[in-house]
Parts: C-alpha cells; sequence; structure tokens
C-alpha cells in the first residue's frame, strides 16, 4: 500500500495499518515538524514512523513485537529511511524525553474468540478485560518521557472505557483534546492529544 508516498509492505503476524491508524498519522501531522523529537509506542509496519521520518523528524520506534521491529525495518529501507528502533514493552527500554509521543494501542477489551488469536496479534489488538488497562498504563507512564511543552498523542476506542480513559488521563495531570473521530457501526474511534499545560483549558 502506498500512503501519502510511505510505501508499506505488511507482514505475518504484525498489525496492519487500519482505520485507526489513519486517524492518529492523520492527527499527528500538523505536529511532526522538521527536527522535532518524536517516539512511537507500538510501530507495527512502520507507516507513522516513516512518515515522520520523511518530514526530518526524529524518530524513535518501539514494539513488543519483534516481528513488528523487523517488518518496520525493511518497510524503513524500502522507503529510504532510517532511525532508531528497539523492542520495548511500553517504555522499559525507552530512554530520554521527546517533543511528541503516539500510541495506537490495543483497546479491544478481552472476548473467548481471542484464544483463536497468535500470541502477536492478542498484544496488538487487546487491551485487557476492559480494553483500555493498558492505554491507561501510557497515561500513566508518557509524562516522564515528553519535554515540559511536549504532548502524546493515542487511540482511544467507545468499546474500550474512553470516558475512563480520559478520566485517568486527567488524574495524571493532563489535558485532553480530541484532535479526531471515526465512526462505524460497531463503535467509535478517537485521537486524543495529552498536553499538561496548566494555562490552557480543554475539555472534552
Amino acid at each position: 500500500m502506498d500512503y501519502h508516498g510511505v510505501e508499506i509492505k505488511n507482514c505475518e503476524n504484525v498489525y496492519p495499518p487500519s482505520d485507526d491508524t489513519f486517524l492518529l498519522v492523520e492527527s499527528l501531522r500538523p505536529y511532526l515538524r522538521e527536527g522535532i523529537s518524536f517516539l512511537e509506542i507500538g510501530v507495527g509496519t512502520g507507516l507513522i514512523a516513516i512518515f515522520a521520518a520523511k518530514k526530518g523528524v526524529k524518530v524513535t520506534g518501539t514494539d513488543i513485537n519483534p516481528k513488528a521491529i523487523a517488518c518496520t525495518r525493511r518497510n524503513a529501507t524500502l522507503n529510504h529511511v532510517s532511525f532508531h528502533l528497539k523492542k520495548s514493552d511500553l517504555f522499559t527500554k525507552v530512554r530520554g524525553v521527546y517533543d511528541v509521543v503516539a500510541f495506537n494501542p490495543p483497546y479491544l477489551p478481552a472476548v473467548e474468540d481471542d484464544k483463536f488469536l497468535s500470541s502477536h496479534m492478542k498484544k496488538a489488538l487487546v487491551g485487557g478485560s476492559k480494553g483500555h488497562e493498558l492505554s491507561v498504563r501510557f497515561v500513566r507512564e508518557v509524562g516522564t518521557y515528553l519535554k515540559e511543552r511536549g504532548c502524546a498523542f493515542l487511540i482511544a476506542s467507545s468499546r474500550g472505557e474512553k470516558p475512563a480513559l480520559v478520566k485517568n488521563a486527567k488524574e495524571e495531570g493532563f489535558q485532553v483534546q480530541e484532535e479526531g473521530q471515526k465512526s462505524f457501526f460497531f463503535e467509535r474511534i478517537y485521537a486524543l492529544r495529552l498536553k499538561k499545560e496548566k494555562n490552557e483549558t480543554i475539555a472534552v
């Protein structure tokens, strides 16, 4: 597939670009300015990280799935860009602070049919028993890795306790802005921007 000049080849047992990927990258576009530092948690096939790198952004990418790291590396080579990649469970192997951090998390609640998924795809899709547990962990940890005026982006779902996630973000001192959303017959997904800026009033 080709997305705004980024060529992506899908890989087995790696989450492919989907509606949530495109919602996140479209929400990020105004913030991906040349020279800024950008951390993507969960790179998948690498579409967002590669898109950012092609704009002159200083990119670091992580994924818990080693197949995703390998897939992103191949796609980066295909697109003639390079950036730091590391296998990491959220922030466990991350160092430093960033202008922008983004995460398209697994946000679906666990169901019985999950037993038919491979372990890698289950990690890519299922966010916990209620769907938002991994996103809450991200919200609790991301502040440590943001520059003073940095911001974080993540995808949330109506099926994954979005109001509870927003509540957790506010409890962590973030103001929350909806940057975009997409509706489907079975759910609505949201791109959320989190920013620790005390003098700005943002409501959801």
